[in-house]
């Protein structure tokens, strides 16, 4: 979608302070979205997040929004989808790789029907681009080295691991006795 050039923000212009002149229109092709256009409601646009900790806002006061109960589930420490886990992950099957990353870096457990959407949905991995994959396993990779073989659990747990880094699936039918593998627990608990 192209757009011609940027019109500044004029807060005395009618026209930029109408909500209806926005729309949504998103495609889901599993992906990424097809097109967007600008929509001024704030809950409409956080409803659109993939996690409910990745889905609130402050306003100018200091004040947070929190339409879908993401500050109790970084309490609880869970990682859970806004709406339907299934919805989420087939608008952009990345969002499946993003929920395990999110898990291991903050130590959050991954909710069970978002768990099991992710499950459902792991063979559609293979739709993504190589590149999108690489970029998301580098963003884990640069975790310390117990979060990021906690995320290569994750992905195994759902499915994922065996599409994308078969490799790594290969090496648990080989044996990793201590005095050849002294790399620690975290790589032989991935690999058993």
């Amino acid at each position: 979608m192209k757009l011609g050039p940027l019109e500044p923000y004029n807060p005395n212009n009618p026209e930029h302070n109408d909500p209806k002149k926005y729309k949504i229109e998103y495609e889901n092709t599993g992906r990424k979205p097809e097109k967007v256009s600008f929509n001024v409601d704030l809950k409409t646009d956080l409803s659109r997040r993939d996690l409910r900790i990745n889905a609130m806002a402050i306003d100018k006061d200091g004040n947070i929004i929190d339409y879908f109960d993401g500050q109790k589930d970084i309490k609880n420490k869970i990682i859970r989808t806004v709406g339907n886990a299934h919805d989420r992950f087939s608008e952009d099957f990345l969002r499946i790789l993003r929920t395990s990353r999110f898990s291991s870096k903050l130590g959050f457990d991954i909710e069970s029907e978002t768990k099991k959407a992710a499950k459902k949905l792991a063979p559609m991995i293979k739709k993504l681009s190589a590149e999108r994959i690489r970029e998301e396993i580098f963003k884990a990779a640069n975790q310390t080295g117990d979060k990021f073989a906690k995320y290569l659990i994750e992905l195994d747990e759902i499915g994922v691991l065996d599409i994308i880094l078969p490799e790594i699936t290969k090496l648990k039918k080989m044996p990793h006795p201590i005095k050849y593998h002294i790399e620690g627990a975290y790589v032989r608990k991935i690999l058993k």
